[in-house]
């Protein structure tokens, strides 16, 4: 602790001033930090505390833990945060995220934010925000291992990941453009969902469901593992050796299909 340049104690009231340090900030329970203009690293949020980033605040290696908030407003900036333990971790307008683990989060709201790389260990990880006309991309470099990333309504994210018992979920809108799922990852591309690009590895399950399209190629390595089910769309793909895709009766196969040496079965 001898590295902590300031400690709050909960037993002075009132509080002394908010102060920044470079080692750790600590504020007491049931305090509101507020960031605005100012960098900030190491700071420790749980049990009520609420941190606020302001335009040209930049916060970095934070903690977020249960009963914790972290609130990043438009300009401000989010680097190396953790968040666990049903913390809460809120990006609106115009801020940005670069660095995230998140564990055992339950849910977590984003408003025209960016956010370039996070991984999603436990809990879900929803992306509601409508930036499917943006030419930037917003949301890249996700994944899910162990835990859940859920994309819908209009949003559109680069480069998923579905790895080590995580699962990506894509409908009603949403899209994910050059995913990837490996290593006993899965990724449904549901009703009103789109994939654009996808690559099964060895370990990896795909499956597009009912009202599903899959636009652009699937390749499907060995040891991994595809489905196209009933009233699902593939656009074409690309069967490698030791991979398989299995077509249910009733799925639309609207491309060239190519299996080389690739297992591709057609069900009932």
């Amino acid at each position: 602790m001898s590295n902590i340049p300031y400690k709050f104690n909960p037993v002075i009231t009132p509080l002394p001033p908010i102060t920044a340090g470079t080692n750790g900030i600590f504020v007491s329970s049931g305090a509101y930090l507020v960031s605005s203009g100012l960098a900030m690293s190491g700071a420790y949020l749980k049990n009520t505390y609420t941190m606020r980033v302001y335009s040209g605040g930049t916060v970095k290696g934070t903690v977020v833990q249960s009963g914790g908030a972290c609130i990043i407003s438009s300009g401000g900036t989010a680097k190396d945060i953790y968040v666990s333990s049903n913390g809460q971790l809120t990006l609106s307008s115009g801020a940005s995220c670069n660095g995230a683990i998140i564990e055992s989060a339950p849910c977590f709201g984003f408003s025209s934010a960016y956010i370039n790389g996070a991984t999603v260990k436990s809990g879900i990880l929803t992306l509601n925000e409508n930036n499917s006309t943006d030419t930037d991309s917003r949301f890249v470099n996700l994944i899910a291992n162990g835990g859940t990333i859920v994309i819908t309504d209009s949003c559109k994210v680069f480069s998923a990941c579905a790895d080590v018992a995580g699962e990506v979920l894509v409908a009603n809108g949403g899209s994910a453009e050059n995913a990837v799922v490996r290593s006993g990852g899965s990724m449904i591309v549901g009703s009103n969902g789109l994939g654009m690009g996808l690559t099964v590895a060895s370990g990896g399950t795909a499956t597009i469901a009912s009202g599903g399209l899959l636009s652009g190629a699937l390749f499907v390595s060995s040891g991994g593992t595809s489905i196209v089910q009933s009233g699902g769309t593939l656009g074409g793909g690309v069967i490698s050796s030791g991979g398989t895709l299995f077509i249910k009766n009733g799925a639309t196969i609207g491309g060239n299909l190519m299996s080389g040496t690739g297992a591709v079965i057609i069900t009932e």
